[in-house]
């Protein structure tokens, strides 16, 4: 338990060292991340095919289209943006599929399909983080709704579910996980975005009453889609019979056994926020 606070304690200033100083910088540690969770998933799904190995030539591509679009999302000029993102997807997919022709039989098509469909789960809706923060006047405050929608959601339904938990949520996936527990999580999340929106209202970051509603809204919503993320991040490591992701971070496991409910949720806050809030 100590380590496993040691840890969190750790992250949690890293990422707030990453909020303070912001910008390009915040970026490169968004694309670290989504590097290290690429790592992971292909390791999880066996698209490394030896034990170990941390990239191979059905992975090389991806770990190629992630700097990529990292630094197109960075450095990047807008009115290119998805033509050039569009092009590293197609690039990839070409080279997965080259990879499986002529090194046939050396990988099964779910390992093939595996590289190109981790490059979308994680890496690419990872990158959301950045916008947020960017693109939005306030956006150092807004991405903490993304934590709120996965964390916060996270702890309540926990408390919830060991409370009055009794009907089961996904028993093959998380035997744990209880219905009465994800709508507590649900509830919780969007309690506290709306506590979280007075606050913000009271200090005059935000000069609208109205936006209080729009975080509660978002917190809730963000959760329902953090509860999915996580379940089918705990789907994988049960169908390959794994416990985690890796052993990077002592006491909690790997990048993706954290960042499992960001992934799915940054987009969600991201649009829910243009629509809401912007």
């Amino acid at each position: 338990m100590r380590t496993r606070i040691i840890s969190g304690v750790i992250m949690a200033a890293g990422g707030l060292a990453a909020l303070f100083v912001g910008g390009n910088f915040a970026g490169i540690i968004v694309m670290l991340i989504a590097l290290g969770a690429y790592y992971e998933l292909c390791k999880a799904c066996k698209t490394l095919d030896k034990e170990k190995q941390p990239v191979n030539v059905a992975t090389i591509m991806g770990y190629i289209a992630i700097v990529a679009f990292y630094v197109n999302l960075m450095w990047g000029a807008k009115e290119s943006f998805y033509i050039i993102n569009a092009i590293i997807l197609i690039i990839v997919v070409l080279w997965q599929l080259a990879v499986y022709v002529f090194t046939y039989p050396r990988f099964k098509t779910g390992q093939i399909m595996a590289g190109a469909f981790n490059l979308l789960y994680a890496p690419l809706m990872l990158s959301y983080l950045y916008p947020i923060m960017t693109e939005f006047e306030q956006g150092k405050y807004l991405v903490f709704l993304v934590f709120v929608a996965s964390s916060i959601s996270d702890a309540c339904a926990y408390f919830v579910g060991v409370s009055i938990g009794k009907h089961k949520l996904a028993p093959l996936v998380s035997p744990k996980k209880s219905i009465e527990g994800s709508i507590g999580g649900i509830l919780g999340s969007a309690i506290i975005g709306l506590i979280y929106g007075i606050v913000l209202y009271k200090t005059g970051v935000f000069t609208q009453l109205e936006v209080t509603w729009g975080f509660a809204l978002i917190g809730g919503f963000g959760s329902i889609i953090s509860q999915i993320g996580d379940l089918a991040a705990s789907a994988i490591k049960r169908d390959h019979d794994i416990k985690d992701y890796s052993h990077l971070i002592p006491g909690h496991g790997g990048i993706m056994d954290r960042m499992d409910s960001i992934c799915v949720t940054a987009p969600i806050i991201y649009y829910l926020a243009l629509l809401l809030l912007k």
